[in-house]
């Protein structure tokens, strides 16, 4: 008895010549993991799983049998011949498919064993962003290695970020896709007041600028940093007001008769070889002036204790005692876009004197920096400086060259620099 059931093996009663019978009845295809679904972004891959349902025939009386039949399901994912319908959508290797490029529809993915054949349908879709890259100016023609990017003081930076994607290759990230949060380390040196991508450059250091994707899930790392190094604008301005976010305007006396600022915008273009030029052609009795205002708000550019000024010229000659006692710097809080200005200090005629120092030769013009002393704690709330120039007794093709606008000018007690 011990030996018969011994031949049955699981138990049941079978004659000693029974023969099982197994076939193939059926053969599928499945994601390995179902939540996924069937849309493939390029560079990525899913895994499928090629299943086949054998049929074994067993003797009357075994546990688990229908009609005498058992059925299983196998896993025969590494044994079947897969096939992707167009290998230039995607492509597939032991039931991993991977998405080459996008399909605009459907690609068939085939396996086959045993003479049976299963399909299923992928969807090969864009490239995802899986990280962030770096960030750089927008002026920046290429990546620095050391993420490192100089500045001039006083002037708008605007940032751009880069995103590696799924495909492998680095791309600028749209803003209108993708939501980012822009932050600086020192906000003294550089700030971006409007919380967007553009830093206005405030004083002389060094800040970290950050950016970080904030509606896209699962991406590592989801930010990127880089240094920003504030430097003088030139030897002379640590800052300046710069169009933009500085603004300009400009005014003249009732008797000042045609006087005009030609070419404005040099004055705040962060470029000291240009310049714009405020004309007295005809002037009478002390009355006749002309002068121009630059301002920046929300944030002020002016510091306390520091000096502030303008690069000026003459054409015909250099700046004489005589014409400095025509020129005034106030420094003035004004309104947004530059209107509305109170003056908080003055320099030059009757008051606090102004500073002169020859600069040199630039551009085939002589041109000094005329400087303020030290600003007090009246230019606290100050965010703007004006200039005038008046005309004298009796003024006729007076002109005085404004190159720049220093909102952070040199000591006066410092040496100039050599022409």
């Amino acid at each position: 008895m011990a030996a018969v059931l011994a031949a049955c093996g699981d138990g049941g009663i079978q004659s000693p010549d029974f023969t099982p019978v197994v076939s193939i009845t059926n053969l599928r295809i499945q994601p390995l993991d179902p939540q996924q679904g069937t849309q493939i972004p390029v560079g990525t891959t899913l895994p499928f799983q090629a299943i086949a349902t054998f049929e074994q025939t067993v003797p009357p009386g075994t546990e688990g049998a229908q009609n005498g039949v058992i059925v299983r399901d196998e896993d025969v994912t590494g044994i079947a011949d897969w096939q992707s319908q167009n290998s230039g959508f995607a492509t597939v290797d032991g039931g991993i498919v991977r998405g080459v490029s996008p399909s605009g529809g459907q690609v068939r993915i085939t396996a086959a064993y045993e003479g049976l054949v299963a399909q299923t349908f992928v969807t090969i879709t864009e490239a995802v962003l899986v990280g962030v890259d770096h960030v750089r100016p927008r002026a920046a023609t290429a990546r620095d290695p050391a993420d490192r990017y100089t500045a001039a003081a006083g002037s708008a930076v605007p940032f751009e970020i880069f995103g590696e994607f799924s495909d492998g290759a680095i791309r600028q990230l749209d803003e209108g896709s993708f939501d980012v949060s822009w932050t600086s380390s020192d906000t003294t040196v550089a700030d971006n007041p409007a919380d967007d991508e553009t830093f206005n450059t405030l004083t002389v250091g060094t800040t970290q600028i950050r950016g970080t994707v904030t509606n896209a899930q699962g991406i590592d790392p989801a930010f990127a940093t880089a240094q920003l190094v504030v430097e003088p604008l030139n030897a002379f301005c640590e800052s300046e007001f710069v169009a933009p976010p500085s603004v300009f305007s400009d005014a003249a006396s009732d008797l000042c008769l045609a006087c005009d600022v030609e070419q404005p915008a040099a004055i705040f273009d962060a470029n000291i070889e240009t310049f714009g030029t405020m004309s007295i052609p005809l002037g009478l009795l002390l009355q006749s002036s002309v002068s121009v205002t630059v301002s920046q708000t929300p944030t002020n550019p002016l510091s306390v204790g520091r000096p502030a000024g303008f690069l000026v010229s003459r054409s015909d000659s250099l700046l004489s005692a005589e014409l400095l006692s025509d020129v005034t710097i106030e420094t003035v809080a004004c309104d947004v876009g530059g209107g509305n200005c109170a003056v908080r200090e003055t320099f030059g005629v009757g008051s606090t004197p102004l500073y002169l120092a020859l600069l040199g030769l630039i551009g085939g013009e002589d041109v000094s920096l005329l400087s303020t002393g030290p600003l007090g704690d009246a230019s606290a709330d100050a965010n703007g400086l004006r200039l005038t120039f008046s005309g004298g007794l009796v003024s006729a093709l007076a002109t005085l060259n404004v190159h720049s606008s220093c909102a952070v000018a040199r000591d006066a007690e410092e040496e100039a620099p050599a022409p």
